[in-house]
């Protein structure tokens, strides 16, 4: 885990110790196994290490998240490299929710009203909300209740307005009772639409493969790209319904051994 104290004044030290430890395990092992490891082309690691340029903000979130740092120290590490003096509600931290926070909207529907507040004719009635996600009155003036507490979502001439401009999404690599809860919902939800909804508006498809592990990291990437790049295009046009789109990749085999 990043020390915060410890490293974030001298960024380009911690990464040298951190490149010389690796090396002490392996004599063989370059800077560029470093800059791959990191994601970061090699020629700019060399020049932040030799102390001749700084990290581009991406570059710095890549190495926060190749380290595992959490989100608050991810915060700390990006003062530390560019000395910007992060608000708050800078666009990082609207994106990235803690475990705690997502526990609290944890329910689907909360994800649901917040893309509500997309659509144009949309309204801050608990009725209309109720109607629209197929939930009680008393699910929907909670849910409403908590986005307004955490600042996600508010009223405005009788029509919900969202408070950010970015989705949210879970800090990564947690796993929870909350994020399974997340995803079980979703599941259930999909084999409803799949009875109810005609072939028009559900979009259903899979596919079996055996496949190498070691690429699944690579994979992970190809799908967040994937789901980034497919709800700009969607959500390019006149937004009518709100949709979720649930991707799973899991093994229905056993592990071999090595």
């Amino acid at each position: 885990m990043y020390e915060i104290n410890q490293y974030s004044s001298d960024f380009r030290g911690w990464l040298l110790s951190e490149y010389r430890k690796k090396k002490e395990t392996n004599s063989s092992y370059s800077l560029r196994a470093f800059a791959k490891f990191l994601e970061i082309s090699p020629p700019a690691l060399s020049q932040v290490l030799s102390g001749k340029r700084k990290f581009s903000r991406i570059n710095t979130l890549k190495v926060a998240k190749r380290f595992s740092l959490s989100p608050i120290e991810t915060k700390e590490l990006i003062k530390s490299v560019h000395n910007d003096g992060l608000e708050e509600k800078d666009t990082f931290n609207e994106l990235q929710l803690k475990n705690d926070e997502f526990l609290i909207i944890s329910d689907w529907y909360h994800l649901a009203i917040l893309s509500l507040a997309k659509l144009k004719q949309n309204k801050a009635d608990l009725k209309w909300i109720s109607d629209q996600l197929g939930i009680s009155v008393l699910e929907a003036r909670d849910a409403l209740l908590r986005l307004k507490r955490l600042n996600f979502i508010k009223e405005e001439s009788g029509r919900l307005v969202r408070a950010l401009n970015t989705a949210l999404n879970i800090e990564p690599g947690v796993t929870s009772s909350a994020i399974q809860k997340y995803h079980k919902q979703n599941f259930k939800l999909a084999e409803k639409a799949m009875e109810v909804e005609s072939l028009e508006h559900r979009k259903f498809s899979s596919v079996t493969m055996a496949l190498d592990p070691k690429k699944l990291g690579e994979a992970e990437k190809m799908i967040t790209h994937f789901k980034k790049k497919l709800a700009r295009f969607l959500e390019s046009g006149e937004k009518k319904r709100v949709y979720t789109l649930s991707i799973q990749l899991f093994p229905v085999s056993k592990q071999t051994k090595e």
